[in-house]
């Protein structure tokens, strides 16, 4: 395509210039900026000395006029000393229309390291290693080039009626002789021709008075053809600048002609707007544009139509379709919901490339690259194609002896939109469950759901790379939650679903952490009251369930369950119940299933509900109070198997250093007795008494003194202690 179908022109032709340009070099950009690039490389050509931006301009005139090759040599001369990202991006894009990848990519890195927030290098990033994929041909696609075509430019399809329409600067009126600049072709004019499975045939002018002097096209129709959207030059109001600008204008068929020409509300002589793709009923439209506000270059936007008929505000696709190059010629298909547009901005294979994305939403997933036959190492652009995504036509000008062209496309295996997640939802005796739901969720949020067929099977695309979780459901059967990561090389990935049949009774429970209520993955095991231990790990939301298919009203439910997980204090609960009726028993509503995180050197006081432990005036025999406490430890103790515990006993004060030592000691070895005849591997813990060595308060006795503290301050001190010193 020789970018005369381009909203702008190749991104970064200007700069600072290094020295005063010849008056060669002067004369040769005063083509250039009449789009007169043959003429400008010409001239470029000729002068004995070229300005770095000399060099930087003459290389975009070979690109704008399709000789890579001569634009390839020219950059050569200048870039390895350029600063100018735009000239690592423009230079890639050269080389990969000379089939020059790893070049491209060497260039495309420099691009991405001088400008690594630009759009155009974080999808280099993550698809820039996949134009080697790309370019493989699998037998998707079955591409013919038309016999329509003529040595101009053919391009831009669209659908009319049980017609094509398309923009074509082939000249039948041989009276007037009128060239584009640019081309050096004739202007463009609306064509139409009939489709005969595939092929075009008798082609001739839309009928109408559609055709202006000059450029008309491409096109688009809408309310059963008759209404028209088509891009049209404002020769009448050029830019600031002199750069003439793209403009899109409506009409409608009435009475066997096409009437009542009427300008977009967006036309401006300061921006292009153009490429229109009109929906069914001609209440939204889809177009290009470089107006001010968008990502770079020309951008993709969709507008509405408000209550009163008048056009709204126009919307831009987001980064999912757009960046900071050239994104153009959209097509929206509505019974697939799939926009297809060119990008250069994209990764792709060479100048622009056609991409898909499907509806997400309001917005778009991210597009995808067609892959090869479709895209190849020169521009293709304004793919088209049925209801069904099985035929359609595109253009590019691969063939670069006859520059823009019109194919034909086969669609011969089913597009398919990033990763595709599949399985089948089956019951615990392998049998398919049809019908069941499938909420696929990122990060909590839902992100569409999906039913199982009547074979079970289910599918979801995705374009992302991540984890995801799949929730399953079907009435009468327990609710199933399976991870799945699209982040691996195959793009199939199978998750299959096992559903386990809900007999009316059972248990449920969520385990939490303790400080902060959120759910977590941990260990339980469920010992009923034959002895019969059964152990679960509580899912990623922290629950686990045991369905109970023998259970009747009037049954007794009788259960001790242990709750351990790595880094946290494992308990026991019993839970008992009643069944009364058919339903989930939450063991959350009765019991406290909480478990804490606890770190070597914590105090086992801090977590287990546990009291002040007394003992009579000078003595270490345990007291019934003090065995209740102690008998909390046992429990945490015997809980958590591998916990090694000391046990420290502390005094006031008052009296000799001596005696407190002493009984501090005493009633640590009693403490620790106590417990030890009471836990597996008694070894464990152990007693050590401190006496008044480390007193929690200023309240300390000198010899004699009497310390004026009080009884309540002096109580602080009496203390036992159960510091962990490893899990």
């Amino acid at each position: 395509m020789k970018k005369l179908t381009s909203l702008i022109i190749l991104a970064g032709v200007a700069g600072a210039a290094v020295a005063q340009p010849s008056p060669r070099e002067t004369k040769a950009d005063k083509y250039f900026a009449n789009y007169a690039y043959a003429d400008a490389a010409v001239r470029y050509s000729r002068a004995e000395t070229l300005t770095t931006d000399g060099y930087r301009r003459l290389a975009a005139a070979y690109a704008n006029i399709g000789k890579y090759e001569e634009a390839d040599a020219t950059y050569q001369k200048f870039v390895n000393a350029s600063t100018n990202p735009d000239d690592f991006f423009n230079y890639a894009m050269v080389l990969k229309s000379n089939g020059k990848y790893d070049a491209a990519d060497m260039w495309m890195k420099r691009f991405s390291v001088a400008k690594p927030n630009d759009l155009r290098s974080k999808d280099f990033a993550t698809n820039g290693s996949k134009v080697k994929d790309w370019l493989k041909e699998d037998g998707k696609y079955n591409v013919k080039r038309l016999s329509i075509n003529t040595d101009q430019d053919d391009f831009g399809p669209t659908f009319f009626q049980n017609k094509i329409v398309f923009a074509s600067s082939r000249d039948d009126n041989a009276l007037v002789d009128r060239t584009y600049n640019w081309t050096d072709k004739p202007f463009l004019d609306v064509y139409t021709a009939d489709n005969d499975n595939g092929e075009l045939k008798n082609v001739k002018p839309l009928d109408g008075d559609v055709n202006k002097k000059w450029h008309e096209g491409p096109a688009s129709f809408s309310n059963n053809g008759t209404v028209m959207a088509f891009t049209r030059n404002n020769y009448d109001a050029r830019s600031k600048d002199g750069v003439v600008k793209f403009e899109i204008y409506f009409r409608e068929f009435k009475d066997g002609k096409w009437t009542n020409e009427k300008p977009f509300k967006l036309n401006n002589p300061e921006y292009s707007v153009g490429h229109p793709c009109l929906t069914e009923d001609g209440n939204t439209m889809f177009f290009a544009s470089d107006i001010a506000g968008g990502f770079g270059g020309s951008d993709i936007y969709r507008i509405t139509k408000n209550a009163d008929g008048d056009w709204g505000n126009p919307e831009n696709l987001g980064d999912a379709v757009n960046t900071e190059g050239n994104e153009m010629f959209p097509f929206f298909e509505p019974k697939s919901g799939v926009l297809f547009f060119a990008s250069n901005g994209l990764a792709g294979l060479g100048g622009l490339d056609i991409f898909m994305a499907p509806s997400s939403g309001r917005g778009f997933a991210k597009a995808m690259n067609m892959g090869a036959n479709v895209n190849s190492s020169r521009d293709d652009f304004g793919m088209i194609l049925d209801g069904a995504l099985n035929k359609g036509f595109f253009s590019s000008n691969r063939n670069a002896a006859t520059g823009d062209d019109l194919y034909s496309i086969q669609v011969l295996k089913p597009l398919r939109f990033g990763k595709q997640v599949s399985g089948l939802v089956k019951d615990m005796t392998g049998n398919p469950i049809p019908n069941a739901s499938i909420v696929v969720t990122d990060e909590g949020a839902t992100v569409e759901t999906v039913l199982s067929d009547a074979q079970g099977s289910y599918s979801f695309n995705t374009n992302k790379e991540q984890a995801y979780t799949l929730v399953a459901s079907k009435e009468k059967y327990f609710e199933e939650e399976v991870s799945v990561n699209t982040a691996v090389p195959e793009n199939t990935i199978n998750a299959d679903i096992t559903l386990e049949k809900d007999p009316g009774v059972s248990l449920y429970c969520i385990v939490t952490d303790k400080e902060t209520g959120q759910p977590i993955e941990a260990l339980v095991e469920l010992t009923d009251k034959n002895g019969v231990m059964q152990a679960f790990t509580t899912s990623k939301k922290g629950y686990f369930r045991k369905p109970l298919p023998g259970a009747k009203v009037n049954d007794k439910l009788s259960y001790t369950m242990r709750i351990s997980k790595a880094g946290y204090l494992a308990k026991s609960v019993q839970y008992t119940a009643v069944v009364d009726k058919e339903r989930r028993f939450s063991i959350n509503e009765n019991l406290d299933v909480s478990i804490s995180k606890i770190d070597n050197g914590a105090d086992l006081t801090k977590y287990v509900d546990l009291h002040n432990i007394y003992f009579d005036l000078g003595k270490a025999l345990i007291r019934n109070d003090a065995a209740v406490e102690l008998d909390k430890i046992v429990k945490a103790m015997n809980d958590n198997p591998q916990m090694i515990v000391e046990l420290g006993s502390h005094t006031d004060c008052r009296g000799s250093a001596a005696d407190n030592q002493k009984l501090s000691e005493a009633r640590a070895k009693s403490s620790a007795d106590y417990i030890r005849k009471r836990i597996s591997k008694p070894e464990r813990i152990y007693g050590k008494g401190y006496g008044e060595t480390k007193l929690l308060n200023d309240c300390g006795c000198e010899g004699s003194k009497t310390s004026g503290c009080s009884e309540e301050e002096h109580q602080k001190n009496r203390r036992t202690e159960f510091i962990v010193i490893k899990m």
